[in-house]
């Protein structure tokens, strides 16, 4: 995401509140957007995300999650 540095203003990654479930890892990547183009960096976000799956990782995308668990 360098590409776009003014415009992803938070950007944190850390172990899910619940770092295991069903013998699987947990972590979470949070992001907080500017608005002006956030309909473009989630694709983008997306796009990057998926492309890094290989094997037994899988990748799950939330947009305004109402539970952070």
């Amino acid at each position: 995401m360098r590409e776009y540095p003014d415009e992803i203003s938070r950007l944190q990654g850390m172990r899910a509140p619940i770092s295991r479930m069903e013998n699987k890892y947990r972590f979470q990547v949070i992001m907080r957007l500017r608005p002006e183009r956030e309909e473009e960096l989630t694709a983008k976000i997306h796009e990057v995300a998926m492309s890094r799956v290989k094997g037994k990782i899988s990748v799950y995308f939330e947009q305004n999650p109402q539970n952070m668990v």
